[in-house]
């Protein structure tokens, strides 16, 4: 994948169009017609907030196919979750720690930075 979904998001209300291309060069998932449609009645929503989420709900046996990744909806709780750690670096775990702060403790328990 070259893009993100939300870049096609930006990509495709900007100019109020779906474009098949641009989506399958950021994709790697050629839409079907139906598949199209349906993106295309997302953006035409005026109601619709997430063009992202939509997409990859339209497309997820496709994304699935390609990724071996699925979710089980698109949707953040920002519910605290539980995390374990035991071994080297593990002392680094705070009681409550941010997602983004444990791709460092990780890549420096690993020895990689």
């Amino acid at each position: 994948m070259t893009g993100s979904f939300e870049a096609l998001e930006q990509k495709f209300k900007a100019t109020g169009k779906f474009d098949a291309e641009v989506f399958t060069k950021a994709t790697g998932i050629v839409a079907t017609t139906t598949q199209a449609d349906a993106i295309q009645a997302t953006i035409d929503d005026p109601a619709s907030t997430y063009l992202s989420s939509a997409m990859t709900k339209i497309v997820a046996k496709e994304l699935f196919k390609k990724t071996a990744i699925g979710w089980t909806s698109n949707n953040h709780t920002s519910e605290c979750v539980d995390l374990f750690a035991f071994g080297p670096g593990s002392e680094r775990i705070a009681p409550f720690i941010k997602n983004y702060e444990l791709f460092g403790v990780m890549t420096k328990a690993l020895k990689l930075s």
